[in-house]
């Protein structure tokens, strides 16, 4: 399983309740360690792989794994599981066998109109609201895109 992208990143207190007004973050800076902001990155590491997760997304910050490996956090069993996992999938997809694409061509095809047209599509449906207490002068929810 993958995790969704910059949970073990820390979060700015200013970003904590969501970005300041009128600024739109860069994803690349933003952390969402939503319910973890007070421990070490090594324990969220463990938390996150011991709870299933096998790839965290968005770093590439394997020290963590290493540090909670050795702390007795994380077995070393559940880091063969995962990385097993993982490499299964990359396997089934014939990655190894076919690990070179040509970067000019994949720049052009990934950004033609409809596949981000498609993509940005796909994410607006993937949002789950947990909980909307606001009411537009409709009644309607006031979603938070």
């Amino acid at each position: 399983m993958l995790s969704d992208w910059a949970i073990m990143n820390d979060c700015a207190e200013a970003y904590q309740l969501g970005a300041p007004a009128g600024e739109k973050p860069n994803p690349r800076s933003i952390g969402m360690p939503w319910g973890v902001l007070n421990i070490s990155k090594e324990d969220r590491f463990a938390k996150a792989i011991n709870a299933g997760i096998d790839q965290i997304g968005g770093t590439e910050d394997s020290q963590y794994i290493v540090e909670a490996v050795q702390h007795g956090k994380i077995s070393e069993a559940r880091v063969r599981e995962a990385a097993g996992r993982t490499l299964l999938q990359k396997f089934q997809l014939g990655l190894f066998e076919q690990a070179y694409v040509d970067a000019d061509a994949a720049g052009t095809i990934a950004a033609r109109p409809e596949f981000v047209r498609d993509g940005d599509a796909a994410q607006a449906k993937a949002v789950v609201l947990l909980e909307n207490k606001s009411l537009s002068s409709t009644g309607k929810p006031i979603l938070p895109i």
